[in-house]
């Protein structure tokens, strides 16, 4: 009967679950690359060094971010895609956005299906 009633008491917002575990929450802050506009950089576990594997609906969902004109410097670069257009990649994975994040700092796609992840520098 106390299980029940302290799951209760959280249910209902009277009690956090900080308050019944050892284990804080703390909001930190990492370092993560972005697209110019401050949007959240990821990679794909299915795309092999300098090959990119996520094309037609994947790319709608995940669009490549976009290789700039001239050359890039190491560790970035610039992957051919399926379609030809070039996409930038850091330390040759090609590089995406993940559409659903709407604003900079969002990592919604982060490990969404076990296979994408924020880039870290």
């Amino acid at each position: 009967m106390k299980k029940v009633m302290l799951s209760l008491l959280v249910m209902a917002g009277a009690l956090s679950a900080d308050e019944l575990s050892p284990l804080k929450t703390r909001e930190v802050q990492l370092k993560i690359l972005t697209d110019a506009n401050e949007m959240t950089a990821y990679v794909f576990d299915k795309d092999t060094e300098g090959v990119s594997n996520c094309n037609d609906g994947c790319a709608r969902i995940w669009p490549p971010i976009p290789a700039p004109d001239g050359e890039v410097k190491a560790p970035l670069s610039v992957v051919i895609r399926k379609d030809k257009s070039h996409q930038l990649a850091y330390k040759k994975r090609p590089i995406y956005l993940y559409a659903s994040d709407e604003r900079p700092g969002d990592i919604n796609g982060d490990g969404l299906s076990g296979i994408w992840h924020v880039v870290h520098p």
